[in-house]
């Protein structure tokens, strides 16, 4: 490892080399016979300690402090609103929790106050975090093989390493898996002279469900995920505002507001942690090559010399894919649909189906670089000297493709009209807020 700073780096790479370079020289192979190296490695880690890293209060004492807010402030159900039939923003009667209801049904006449205490009871002996971690993390496994070969005679050497890397992580639904070939040549070409030539070749494939660890945090500790049979079972979603950018959502609504959305021909938010998991689903690709080829020639006793050529091309591809009955889309098609919704698909601004974002990028440069070292010693004094020069060029271009009402099996998506949804605010729909913020389309071409 040589380090390169201040005029000599800079004169050789340019604006590139502002913090200093770092010039590695990568092992080269044995002379001799051919040596073959492998190796095999296991690595187990268990699932998270979910417990100390969401830190909780417990189930009991959340419910009395609940319960106490929700009795100091005269608690009252959304139905309430619905029922004097007046419209309210949900910013103002976000849906609380399990308690915050109990005792706005009390207020209400909805229910008697033994019941209540029942209610409180039974949720004070819940704790959901087991269930989270059974059912939402795994032991991490990753697996990795190396193999390597190394050797050559006394004119030529040469080192080929192939490695293979595959992870499952502690999340359910995620993984990787990671190829890299590697080899480098050395060839003594005479007189001073020899050639490297180099090749690298990484192939890359990951996939994950990514499930929001707010929810987490925040979905009550005493709300369960499953019955006694593992079947998985609905939770109150809790309200998190996104503000003048909510870019369609919302999160929770109150069970009267999602019953009402149901009756209209909308679809049913009803939020089930378990089921989400599989709903959105995230796959990348990626590949580079990257070629080498390096001549390094003995001019003098005092003046060496290096020239290089560089080529290097990589492409991705990921693919984020939200599935037709994922929470997030029905939520979405809701927000946007108009408030006096006929039950006719077809008024719908964000048409049934699912969302698939497809990013999609090429890469390709060369690299032409010469160097010569000066380096004379004149008894107590010595003269050192570098000169060199390196042309670049990059070459990059990129599309992402934001596309709606996707079908999984056909690939066929519907049109619609994102320059309007995505200048302007759109009034009376069934947004908690009474009117859908502009929305964000991601669609772009890079270059």
């Amino acid at each position: 490892i040589t380090l390169l700073k201040d005029a000599a780096a800079a004169s050789i790479y340019g604006s590139r080399a502002a913090n200093g370079v770092l010039v590695i020289t990568t092992k080269r192979g044995g002379k001799g016979k051919v040596r073959v190296n492998y190796r095999n490695e296991l690595t187990i880690t268990g699932r998270p300690d979910l417990a100390y890293r969401l830190n909780r209060i417990s189930a009991a004492d959340l419910v009395d402090i609940e319960r106490s807010y929700a009795e100091d402030n005269n608690a009252q159900t959304y139905r309430k609103y619905l029922e004097d039939g007046e419209r309210r923003d949900q910013s103002g009667v976000a849906p609380r929790n399990q308690v915050y209801n109990t005792v706005a049904m009390v207020n209400e006449g909805r229910m008697s106050q033994a019941e209540a205490e029942e209610v409180f009871n039974r949720l004070k002996g819940i704790d959901n975090t087991g269930q989270w971690k059974k059912h939402f993390y795994r032991n991490d496994f990753q697996h990795q093989s190396n193999l390597s070969l190394n050797g050559g005679s006394e004119r030529y050497t040469f080192r080929s390493t192939l490695n293979y890397t595959a992870n499952k992580g502690n999340k359910v639904g995620q993984k990787d898996d990671n190829l890299i070939f590697d080899i480098v040549n050395n060839i003594d070409l005479g007189k001073g002279l020899d050639l490297d030539i180099a090749g690298n070749v990484v192939i890359n494939s990951s996939e994950s469900t990514p499930f929001d660890e707010f929810y987490i945090k925040n979905i009550s500790p005493y709300e369960n995920l499953v019955d006694k049979e593992g079947n998985a079972l609905p939770v109150l979603l809790p309200y998190r505002n996104h503000y003048s950018d909510n870019n369609g959502l919302w999160d929770g609504k109150e069970p009267e507001e999602l019953q009402r959305l149901i009756d209209l021909g909308l679809y049913d938010e009803t939020f089930y942690p378990l089921k989400e998991l599989g709903m959105q689903t995230i796959n990348a690709e990626n590949s580079a090559i990257r070629l080498q080829l390096r001549l390094n020639a003995k001019l003098s006793n005092d003046l060496k010399g290096n020239f290089s050529f560089q080529y290097e091309t990589g492409s991705s591809v990921e693919r984020d894919l939200r599935k037709k009955d994922s929470w997030i889309m029905k939520s979405l098609i809701n927000n946007m649909s108009p408030y006096e919704y006929n039950g006719d698909p077809g008024t719908l601004p964000i048409p049934p189906g699912g969302r698939q974002i497809e990013t999609r990028r090429n890469r390709r440069s060369y690299t032409l670089r010469g160097q010569l070292d000066f380096n004379k010693s004149f008894g107590e004094h010595s003269i050192v000297a570098i000169a060199g020069s390196e042309i670049r060029h990059v070459f990059s271009q990129g599309t992402i493709t934001d596309q709606f009402g996707y079908d999984e099996s056909s690939g066929l998506f519907h049109p619609i009209d994102k320059k309007r949804l995505s200048q302007f605010p759109t009034r009376d729909t069934n947004h908690p807020g009474g009117s859908s913020d502009k929305l964000d389309f991601l669609d772009k071409f890079e270059e």
